[in-house]
Protein backbone atom coordinates (compact mmCIF):
# COMPACT_ATOMS: atom_id res chain seq x y z
CA UNK A 1 0.00 0.00 0.00
CA UNK A 2 1.05 3.43 -1.17
CA UNK A 3 2.44 6.57 1.64
CA UNK A 4 -0.19 8.53 0.54
CA UNK A 5 -3.38 5.40 0.13
CA UNK A 6 -2.25 4.67 3.88
CA UNK A 7 -2.70 8.42 5.14
CA UNK A 8 -5.33 9.70 2.48
CA UNK A 9 -7.30 10.47 5.85
CA UNK A 10 -4.84 12.98 6.89
CA UNK A 11 -2.90 14.78 4.17
CA UNK A 12 -2.56 18.30 4.35
CA UNK A 13 -1.88 21.12 2.15
CA UNK A 14 1.19 21.68 4.79
CA UNK A 15 2.59 18.42 3.62
CA UNK A 16 5.75 18.57 1.51
CA UNK A 17 8.90 16.68 0.57
CA UNK A 18 10.44 19.17 -1.50
CA UNK A 19 12.70 20.65 0.77
CA UNK A 20 14.28 17.24 1.68
CA UNK A 21 14.67 16.61 -2.41
CA UNK A 22 16.45 20.16 -2.78
CA UNK A 23 19.11 19.08 -0.02
CA UNK A 24 19.43 15.99 -2.38
CA UNK A 25 20.03 17.88 -5.04
CA UNK A 26 22.70 19.91 -3.49
CA UNK A 27 24.57 17.03 -1.93
CA UNK A 28 24.59 15.57 -5.38
CA UNK A 29 25.92 18.38 -7.13
CA UNK A 30 28.78 18.86 -4.26
CA UNK A 31 29.73 14.86 -4.81
CA UNK A 32 30.26 15.03 -8.22
CA UNK A 33 31.78 17.77 -9.05
CA UNK A 34 34.07 17.83 -6.16
CA UNK A 35 35.04 14.34 -7.79
CA UNK A 36 35.52 15.29 -11.19
CA UNK A 37 37.49 18.51 -10.01
CA UNK A 38 39.94 16.70 -7.99
CA UNK A 39 40.25 14.07 -10.69
CA UNK A 40 41.34 16.32 -13.04
CA UNK A 41 43.59 18.14 -10.75
CA UNK A 42 45.19 15.01 -10.16
CA UNK A 43 45.71 14.00 -14.15
CA UNK A 44 47.57 17.42 -13.94
CA UNK A 45 49.60 16.32 -11.16
CA UNK A 46 50.26 13.07 -12.49
CA UNK A 47 51.67 14.97 -16.04
CA UNK A 48 49.62 13.13 -18.10
CA UNK A 49 46.91 14.09 -20.79
CA UNK A 50 43.55 13.72 -20.40
CA UNK A 51 42.07 10.61 -22.55
CA UNK A 52 38.30 9.03 -23.13
CA UNK A 53 37.53 8.46 -19.93
CA UNK A 54 37.61 11.78 -18.32
CA UNK A 55 35.90 13.49 -21.13
CA UNK A 56 32.88 10.94 -20.69
CA UNK A 57 32.59 10.80 -16.68
CA UNK A 58 33.11 15.01 -17.41
CA UNK A 59 30.23 14.22 -19.94
CA UNK A 60 28.40 12.29 -17.27
CA UNK A 61 28.66 15.21 -14.38
CA UNK A 62 26.92 17.47 -16.71
CA UNK A 63 24.01 14.96 -17.16
CA UNK A 64 24.27 14.37 -13.64
CA UNK A 65 23.62 18.24 -13.15
CA UNK A 66 21.23 18.10 -15.22
CA UNK A 67 19.14 15.66 -13.18
CA UNK A 68 19.37 18.02 -10.14
CA UNK A 69 18.27 20.95 -12.13
CA UNK A 70 15.06 19.28 -13.51
CA UNK A 71 14.35 17.97 -9.88
CA UNK A 72 14.99 21.58 -8.43
CA UNK A 73 12.45 22.38 -11.44
CA UNK A 74 10.54 19.65 -10.32
CA UNK A 75 9.75 20.59 -6.94
CA UNK A 76 8.85 24.46 -7.58
CA UNK A 77 5.75 22.61 -10.00
CA UNK A 78 4.71 20.39 -7.26
CA UNK A 79 6.94 17.31 -6.53
CA UNK A 80 6.76 16.62 -2.66
CA UNK A 81 3.64 17.72 -2.42
CA UNK A 82 0.27 16.21 -2.65
CA UNK A 83 -1.40 15.75 -6.04
CA UNK A 84 -4.81 17.08 -4.86
CA UNK A 85 -3.22 20.50 -3.80
CA UNK A 86 -1.49 21.03 -6.92
CA UNK A 87 -3.39 23.67 -9.68
CA UNK A 88 -2.32 21.73 -12.55
CA UNK A 89 -3.07 18.17 -11.22
CA UNK A 90 0.57 17.81 -12.15
CA UNK A 91 1.09 18.35 -15.61
CA UNK A 92 4.11 20.09 -15.61
CA UNK A 93 5.99 18.21 -12.92
CA UNK A 94 5.05 15.53 -15.45
CA UNK A 95 6.89 17.14 -17.98
CA UNK A 96 9.92 16.98 -15.81
CA UNK A 97 10.06 14.06 -14.97
CA UNK A 98 9.78 12.79 -18.74
CA UNK A 99 12.98 14.94 -18.46
CA UNK A 100 14.34 13.43 -16.12
CA UNK A 101 13.93 9.84 -17.34
CA UNK A 102 16.01 10.77 -20.46
CA UNK A 103 18.91 12.85 -18.67
CA UNK A 104 19.61 9.91 -15.95
CA UNK A 105 20.04 7.10 -18.60
CA UNK A 106 22.33 9.18 -20.40
CA UNK A 107 24.43 10.18 -17.44
CA UNK A 108 24.14 6.35 -16.14
CA UNK A 109 25.50 5.26 -19.54
CA UNK A 110 28.01 7.84 -20.15
CA UNK A 111 29.32 7.13 -16.11
CA UNK A 112 29.53 3.44 -17.05
CA UNK A 113 31.48 3.90 -20.44
CA UNK A 114 33.66 6.17 -18.59
CA UNK A 115 34.66 3.93 -16.05
CA UNK A 116 34.85 0.60 -18.69
CA UNK A 117 37.52 3.08 -20.74
CA UNK A 118 39.71 3.59 -17.19
CA UNK A 119 40.00 0.00 -16.82
CA UNK A 120 41.17 -0.28 -20.72
CA UNK A 121 43.37 2.54 -20.34
CA UNK A 122 44.73 0.28 -17.16
CA UNK A 123 44.51 -2.76 -18.14
CA UNK A 124 43.96 -3.13 -22.13
CA UNK A 125 47.25 -4.65 -22.74
CA UNK A 126 45.50 -7.88 -21.62
CA UNK A 127 43.88 -8.66 -24.74
CA UNK A 128 40.97 -11.23 -23.14
CA UNK A 129 40.26 -8.33 -20.70
CA UNK A 130 40.24 -5.71 -23.78
CA UNK A 131 37.33 -7.79 -25.05
CA UNK A 132 35.28 -8.25 -22.42
CA UNK A 133 35.48 -4.24 -21.51
CA UNK A 134 34.25 -3.74 -25.15
CA UNK A 135 31.85 -6.54 -24.83
CA UNK A 136 30.58 -4.96 -21.58
CA UNK A 137 30.50 -1.64 -23.10
CA UNK A 138 28.49 -2.54 -26.13
CA UNK A 139 25.96 -4.25 -23.67
CA UNK A 140 26.19 -0.51 -22.07
CA UNK A 141 25.05 0.98 -25.35
CA UNK A 142 22.62 -0.89 -26.22
CA UNK A 143 20.80 -0.38 -23.12
CA UNK A 144 21.15 2.86 -23.35
CA UNK A 145 19.45 2.68 -26.97
CA UNK A 146 16.58 0.65 -25.80
CA UNK A 147 15.58 2.63 -22.80
CA UNK A 148 15.67 6.08 -24.20
CA UNK A 149 13.78 5.03 -27.40
CA UNK A 150 11.45 3.48 -25.18
CA UNK A 151 11.09 6.00 -22.89
CA UNK A 152 11.25 8.91 -25.74
CA UNK A 153 7.81 7.22 -27.37
CA UNK A 154 6.18 5.46 -24.31
CA UNK A 155 3.33 7.59 -25.22
CA UNK A 156 1.46 8.22 -28.43
CA UNK A 157 1.35 11.12 -28.93
CA UNK A 158 4.26 11.93 -26.66
CA UNK A 159 2.28 14.82 -24.75
CA UNK A 160 -0.17 12.33 -23.48
CA UNK A 161 2.05 11.57 -20.59
CA UNK A 162 1.02 15.31 -19.37
CA UNK A 163 -1.80 15.29 -20.97
CA UNK A 164 -3.91 12.05 -20.39
CA UNK A 165 -6.86 13.15 -21.99
CA UNK A 166 -5.83 13.39 -25.16
CA UNK A 167 -6.78 10.34 -27.47
CA UNK A 168 -3.79 7.90 -27.75
CA UNK A 169 -1.92 5.61 -25.93
CA UNK A 170 0.63 4.76 -23.61
CA UNK A 171 2.63 1.38 -22.37
CA UNK A 172 3.46 0.63 -18.77
CA UNK A 173 6.08 2.86 -18.26
CA UNK A 174 6.59 1.95 -14.54
CA UNK A 175 6.78 -1.56 -15.89
CA UNK A 176 9.12 -0.83 -18.15
CA UNK A 177 11.75 0.91 -15.84
CA UNK A 178 11.34 -2.15 -13.07
CA UNK A 179 12.20 -4.95 -16.15
CA UNK A 180 15.51 -2.06 -17.23
CA UNK A 181 16.36 -1.92 -14.01
CA UNK A 182 17.55 -5.67 -13.87
CA UNK A 183 20.21 -5.34 -16.51
CA UNK A 184 21.19 -2.04 -14.85
CA UNK A 185 22.29 -3.65 -11.79
CA UNK A 186 23.40 -7.06 -14.43
CA UNK A 187 26.37 -4.00 -16.18
CA UNK A 188 27.24 -2.53 -12.35
CA UNK A 189 27.65 -6.20 -11.24
CA UNK A 190 29.95 -7.31 -14.24
CA UNK A 191 31.74 -3.55 -13.64
CA UNK A 192 32.52 -4.60 -10.00
CA UNK A 193 33.88 -8.05 -11.32
CA UNK A 194 35.97 -7.05 -14.49
CA UNK A 195 39.12 -5.98 -12.53
CA UNK A 196 39.46 -8.11 -10.18
CA UNK A 197 40.75 -11.11 -11.23
CA UNK A 198 43.99 -8.86 -12.72
CA UNK A 199 44.47 -7.24 -9.59
CA UNK A 200 45.04 -10.13 -7.59
CA UNK A 201 47.73 -11.65 -9.62
CA UNK A 202 49.95 -8.80 -9.23
CA UNK A 203 52.61 -9.75 -6.89
CA UNK A 204 51.84 -7.10 -4.37
CA UNK A 205 51.55 -7.24 -0.69
CA UNK A 206 48.26 -8.71 0.19
CA UNK A 207 47.38 -5.44 2.27
CA UNK A 208 48.07 -3.49 -0.72
CA UNK A 209 45.39 -5.60 -3.48
CA UNK A 210 43.38 -5.81 -0.70
CA UNK A 211 43.17 -2.02 -0.78
CA UNK A 212 43.34 -1.95 -4.31
CA UNK A 213 40.27 -4.15 -4.76
CA UNK A 214 38.52 -1.78 -2.23
CA UNK A 215 38.82 1.11 -3.95
CA UNK A 216 37.36 -0.62 -7.19
CA UNK A 217 34.98 -2.09 -5.67
CA UNK A 218 33.59 1.30 -4.18
CA UNK A 219 31.47 0.62 -6.87
CA UNK A 220 29.20 -1.78 -5.17
CA UNK A 221 27.47 1.82 -3.67
CA UNK A 222 26.24 2.33 -6.91
CA UNK A 223 24.55 -1.22 -7.85
CA UNK A 224 23.43 -0.36 -4.32
CA UNK A 225 21.38 2.70 -5.53
CA UNK A 226 20.56 0.86 -8.58
CA UNK A 227 19.01 -1.69 -6.35
CA UNK A 228 17.07 0.82 -4.08
CA UNK A 229 15.53 2.22 -6.75
CA UNK A 230 14.52 -0.61 -8.32
CA UNK A 231 12.60 -1.44 -4.92
CA UNK A 232 11.15 2.15 -4.55
CA UNK A 233 9.76 1.91 -7.91
CA UNK A 234 7.81 -1.61 -6.80
CA UNK A 235 6.61 0.17 -4.21
CA UNK A 236 5.43 3.23 -5.70
CA UNK A 237 3.68 1.13 -8.12
CA UNK A 238 0.20 2.30 -9.34
CA UNK A 239 0.12 4.87 -7.23
CA UNK A 240 -2.26 7.95 -8.09
CA UNK A 241 -0.72 10.28 -5.66
CA UNK A 242 2.28 10.42 -7.88
CA UNK A 243 3.95 13.80 -7.03
CA UNK A 244 4.29 12.68 -3.46
CA UNK A 245 4.66 9.09 -3.35
CA UNK A 246 7.69 9.56 -6.19
CA UNK A 247 9.85 10.79 -3.43
CA UNK A 248 12.06 7.85 -2.65
CA UNK A 249 12.07 7.22 -6.58
CA UNK A 250 13.41 10.82 -7.23
CA UNK A 251 15.95 10.38 -4.15
CA UNK A 252 17.14 7.54 -5.70
CA UNK A 253 17.05 9.04 -9.02
CA UNK A 254 19.56 11.76 -8.15
CA UNK A 255 21.99 9.46 -6.37
CA UNK A 256 22.93 6.91 -8.68
CA UNK A 257 24.40 8.64 -11.18
CA UNK A 258 26.50 11.40 -8.71
CA UNK A 259 27.86 8.13 -6.94
CA UNK A 260 28.89 6.40 -9.98
CA UNK A 261 30.91 9.76 -10.92
CA UNK A 262 32.92 9.80 -7.48
CA UNK A 263 33.78 5.59 -7.60
CA UNK A 264 34.85 6.08 -11.25
CA UNK A 265 36.95 9.24 -9.99
CA UNK A 266 38.51 8.11 -6.80
CA UNK A 267 41.18 5.37 -8.52
CA UNK A 268 42.77 8.53 -10.15
CA UNK A 269 43.02 10.62 -6.92
CA UNK A 270 46.86 9.19 -5.97
CA UNK A 271 48.68 11.78 -6.61
CA UNK A 272 46.26 13.66 -4.37
CA UNK A 273 46.43 11.51 -1.67
CA UNK A 274 49.91 9.34 -1.70
CA UNK A 275 51.47 11.65 0.91
CA UNK A 276 48.75 11.22 3.56
CA UNK A 277 49.83 9.11 6.65
CA UNK A 278 48.13 5.82 6.46
CA UNK A 279 47.18 6.32 3.11
CA UNK A 280 47.00 2.80 0.82
CA UNK A 281 47.63 5.00 -1.66
CA UNK A 282 50.84 5.73 -0.01
CA UNK A 283 51.88 2.51 1.63
CA UNK A 284 53.37 1.24 -1.45
CA UNK A 285 55.68 4.18 -2.10
CA UNK A 286 58.43 2.42 0.14
CA UNK A 287 58.26 -1.20 -0.84
CA UNK A 288 59.42 -3.46 -3.78
CA UNK A 289 57.06 -5.79 -5.59
CA UNK A 290 57.76 -8.56 -7.98
CA UNK A 291 55.88 -10.82 -10.72
CA UNK A 292 55.98 -14.15 -11.62
CA UNK A 293 58.94 -13.56 -14.51
CA UNK A 294 60.88 -12.55 -11.28
CA UNK A 295 61.08 -8.91 -12.28
CA UNK A 296 60.64 -6.29 -9.29
CA UNK A 297 59.36 -2.44 -9.69
CA UNK A 298 61.99 -0.29 -9.39
CA UNK A 299 62.75 3.41 -9.05
CA UNK A 300 60.86 4.29 -12.36
CA UNK A 301 62.32 8.02 -12.13
CA UNK A 302 65.88 6.73 -12.30
CA UNK A 303 64.93 4.52 -16.25
CA UNK A 304 65.13 6.77 -18.98
CA UNK A 305 62.59 6.41 -22.28
CA UNK A 306 64.59 6.17 -25.18
CA UNK A 307 64.91 8.55 -28.35
CA UNK A 308 62.02 7.23 -29.91
CA UNK A 309 59.76 7.44 -27.26
CA UNK A 310 57.60 9.91 -28.88
CA UNK A 311 54.08 11.40 -28.08
CA UNK A 312 53.48 9.19 -25.07
CA UNK A 313 49.65 9.84 -24.57
CA UNK A 314 48.97 8.29 -28.50
CA UNK A 315 51.02 4.87 -27.68
CA UNK A 316 49.33 1.69 -28.43
CA UNK A 317 49.78 -1.65 -26.97
CA UNK A 318 51.40 -2.72 -29.72
CA UNK A 319 54.45 -0.07 -28.88
CA UNK A 320 55.18 -1.88 -26.28
CA UNK A 321 58.40 -4.53 -25.68
CA UNK A 322 60.12 -5.86 -22.21
CA UNK A 323 63.57 -4.97 -22.74
CA UNK A 324 63.56 -1.94 -20.26
CA UNK A 325 61.91 -3.81 -17.45
CA UNK A 326 64.59 -6.08 -17.39
CA UNK A 327 66.61 -3.61 -16.05
CA UNK A 328 64.46 -2.85 -13.16
CA UNK A 329 66.71 -3.85 -9.93
CA UNK A 330 65.29 -6.47 -7.37
CA UNK A 331 65.12 -4.53 -4.22
CA UNK A 332 64.94 -1.16 -5.35
CA UNK A 333 62.34 0.98 -3.90
CA UNK A 334 59.36 1.92 -5.61
CA UNK A 335 57.83 5.53 -6.55
CA UNK A 336 54.33 5.70 -6.52
CA UNK A 337 51.79 7.24 -8.34
CA UNK A 338 48.26 6.91 -9.33
CA UNK A 339 46.04 4.53 -11.39
CA UNK A 340 45.65 7.36 -13.71
CA UNK A 341 48.88 8.28 -14.78
CA UNK A 342 49.05 5.34 -16.47
CA UNK A 343 48.49 5.83 -20.49
CA UNK A 344 46.45 4.24 -22.86
CA UNK A 345 47.95 -0.04 -23.41
CA UNK A 346 50.08 1.08 -20.53
CA UNK A 347 51.25 -1.67 -18.86
CA UNK A 348 50.17 0.38 -15.57
CA UNK A 349 48.98 -2.90 -13.88
CA UNK A 350 49.79 -5.55 -15.84
CA UNK A 351 49.82 -8.98 -14.06
CA UNK A 352 53.40 -10.27 -13.93
CA UNK A 353 54.89 -6.96 -13.67
CA UNK A 354 54.46 -6.53 -10.16
CA UNK A 355 54.13 -2.65 -11.14
CA UNK A 356 50.74 -1.40 -9.47
CA UNK A 357 49.48 2.12 -8.97
CA UNK A 358 53.19 2.66 -10.46
CA UNK A 359 54.30 5.39 -12.75
CA UNK A 360 55.67 3.23 -15.55
CA UNK A 361 55.82 6.24 -17.92
CA UNK A 362 59.36 5.77 -18.49
CA UNK A 363 59.75 2.19 -18.96
CA UNK A 364 59.41 1.29 -22.75
CA UNK A 365 57.94 -1.81 -23.94
CA UNK A 366 57.66 -3.56 -27.27
CA UNK A 367 56.36 -6.60 -26.83
CA UNK A 368 54.64 -8.41 -24.05
CA UNK A 369 54.93 -12.36 -24.53
CA UNK A 370 53.20 -13.34 -20.72
CA UNK A 371 49.58 -11.76 -21.30
CA UNK A 372 47.63 -13.29 -23.98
Amino acid sequence: MSSSAAGAATVQPSDNRGPAIQVVQILMIVIAATSVILRFIARKLGGVSLWWDDWFILAASVFSLGINTINFLGVEYGMGKHLKYIPDHGMRYLQTLYALELVYTAALALAKIGVLLMYQRLFGINRMFSLAVKVTIGLVICWFIGVEVATLFQCEPVYRLWMPRTPGKCFAIIQFFEGAAIPNVITDVIILILPQPIIWKLRLKWSTRLALCGVFLLGALTACASIGRLVSMLEFGSTKDFTWDAYAVIIWFSIEPPIGIACACIPCMGPLFRHLPGSPFASTANGSVSGPDGLHSGSFKGISAPPSYGARSERRPSDFDTESLTNLRPGVHSSHDSFCTSRPGSAALRPGTGAGPYELDNVHVRKIDDMT
